[in-house]
């Protein structure tokens, strides 16, 4: 208050002595005058201001048009979904024929949209099982949801049907001579992916393990390798399966265990220093399980690459990404296959960005790369192939557009998305990507 009051008693003296006519001030050209310059700087602010006509290029998103995308990348695959398919084929053609029209690059090398991405990759020959006693029944997990086979390592075919016993370990190195003592013959083996040393797969089962249970986040099923010579199947082969926690816990209850008792138990141990280095414990639960795997096929997928050039020359070693996965996960023998609305909407959002940009005449200033991946339910995806630090420079900035894929069953294939949903999303992926594309630095 004092400082407003020093203020306004400064300027009156100020205008006193200088002679200011103030009735001109209040005259109404003056407060006109005012009114016009406010106006017009509102309006520089608000709607010139290069952020201001970012956002209006990224309102114009159209939900709708990408959503028709995505629906029919997802039907080109769903009669012959993944990696290497004629479906997946199919769809990686639709989308390179869709960057052509809409006038970005070829980006794979000479005037191609296709780079093409070989895997070997196994053949279920049955639906994986996984099930744990229950009172009088089983409780039966979902593959692909709730738990999903590998091949690394002895990872394959087997069956299993024993006691389950929790495997944990004080220490992260462990050699083969810190295993003696550790009897799992006939047993079925429950350890935390986040506690299982290297090399402990190989020693379960020397020391007679039916299966092992790796209690972990990612449990997508994993049945290819870059190399038929790469360590995986390696014989004798067992089931190690991935499950998800929730269903882990789901496994236990029949025997009065949580997960998260079994790791505060492990960080007791760890803390107790014990020598021995590891320690089994039985959980009171029967498993079964059973995984089926034919021999691994050569296969063939293609990542879809385009471009769309920066127009500043300071900038043309520097490019923005822009990514997802486009196939659909191979479909268990007897079953409807498990599909997610990530790959194909992703996709879908990158066609509509390059549609709008071009529509607008939108020009980045730096380039930007749009890379639809093949094999995003393999272990390892096309973006092992990812090309920009080759023919890009080594100081791009990224932008990775994905959605946590989400389980649905034939029809159902982008059921949970809208228009107005995907719109959203990709009015702000638009924003952030449009934003990165123009400024200097980034």
């Amino acid at each position: 208050m004092l400082g407003f009051n020093l203020l306004g008693e400064g300027l009156r003296r100020v205008i006193r002595e200088a002679g200011v006519n103030t009735a001109a001030l209040v005259s109404k050209r003056m407060v006109l005058a005012i009114a016009a310059i406010g106006l017009c700087t509102w309006y520089i602010v608000n709607q010139v201001a290069p952020g201001t006509s970012y956002a209006a290029l990224a309102s114009r998103f159209d939900g709708r048009q990408a959503l028709e995308h995505a629906h029919t990348i997802a039907a080109l695959q769903q009669d012959a979904p993944g990696f290497g398919s004629e479906g997946a084929h199919r769809a990686a053609a639709y989308i390179a024929q869709q960057f052509a029209a809409y006038g970005a690059q070829p980006a794979a090398g000479g005037q191609e949209y296709l780079q093409p991405v070989v895997r070997h990759v196994v053949q279920r020959l049955s639906t994986p099982e996984l099930a744990a006693s229950r009172g009088n029944g089983w409780l039966n997990l979902t593959h692909g949801l709730d738990f999903g086979e590998q091949v690394y390592h002895h990872g394959g075919s087997g069956v299993a049907n024993g006691p389950l016993v929790l495997v944990g370990f004080t220490r992260e190195n462990l050699s083969y001579r810190d295993y003696r003592g550790l009897d799992l013959r006939g047993e079925v083996v429950l350890v935390l992916g986040e506690n299982m040393p290297s090399g402990f797969d190989n020693e379960a089962l020397i020391r007679g393990a039916q299966a092992i249970l790796v209690v972990t986040d990612g449990v997508a099923p994993h049945t290819d390798s870059t190399d038929v010579q790469w360590d995986t199947m390696e014989k004798p082969t067992f089931p190690i399966l991935h499950v998800r926690p929730e269903a882990a816990d789901r496994l236990l209850a029949g025997g009065g265990q949580r997960l998260a008792g079994l790791r505060d138990l492990i960080a007791v141990r760890r803390d107790g220093s014990a020598a021995q280095g590891w320690f089994a414990m039985p959980l009171e639960v029967h498993v079964r399980a059973r995984v089926e795997l034919g021999a691994a096929r050569e296969m063939t997928g293609y990542n879809v690459l385009a471009i769309l050039p920066g127009n500043d020359t300071a900038l043309d070693r520097q490019a923005l990404l822009l990514s997802s996965h486009y196939d659909l996960p191979e479909p268990d023998p007897d079953h409807l296959f498990l599909a997610a609305s990530d790959g194909p909407a992703g996709v879908a959002v990158m066609l509509e960005t390059v549609r709008l940009w071009q529509a607008a005449g939108f020009k980045p200033r730096r380039a930007v790369l749009f890379a639809a991946w093949a094999g995003g339910y393999c272990a390892i995806s096309g973006i092992l192939l990812h090309p920009h630090d080759r023919e890009l420079g080594q100081d791009s900035a990224t932008i990775q557009w994905a959605e946590a894929p989400q389980p649905f069953r034939g029809d159902d294939t982008l059921a949970n998305l809208n228009p107005q949903r995907l719109g959203q999303v990709g009015e702000i992926v638009n924003l952030a990507l449009i934003t990165a594309s123009r400024q200097y630095h980034y």
